[in-house]
């Protein structure tokens, strides 16, 4: 209307809400971290023998990293099937270890 003053303006706004909830699937995604003692601490020195105390992480080979071919030194977890190659993050000071095209693992080069 022609005659009616413009409201006032608020000083502030308030906004009221919440987040969405989490994704069902959410709590099937998990990281491990592996402090510095535990490593330095492994009798065997070999990263490989550290990893093995992680549920659910499994190395796809039977043999130690010293006499395997590299590119069978991949890392797998537990229920994805036997060519679940590089479906496993593994970082080291947050750089990825596996091979970007192959997804294997050189535990040999992290003596």
């Amino acid at each position: 209307m022609a005659g009616t003053p413009p409201p006032e303006r608020a000083d502030e706004i308030v906004v009221l809400g919440a987040g969405l909830p989490l994704p069902p699937g959410t709590p099937a995604y998990g990281a491990t971290i592996i402090d510095r003692a535990r490593l330095t601490g492994e009798a065997s020195d070999r990263v490989e023998n550290v990893l093995k105390d992680v549920a659910g992480f499994q190395q796809f080979r039977r043999s130690d990293s010293r006499s395997a071919n590299p590119s069978a030194q991949g890392v797998t977890l537990r229920a994805l099937g036997g060519n679940a190659s590089s479906r496993a993050l593994v970082l080291l000071d947050g750089v990825p270890l596996a091979d970007p095209f192959f997804g294997y693992i050189p535990f040999t080069a992290l003596e």
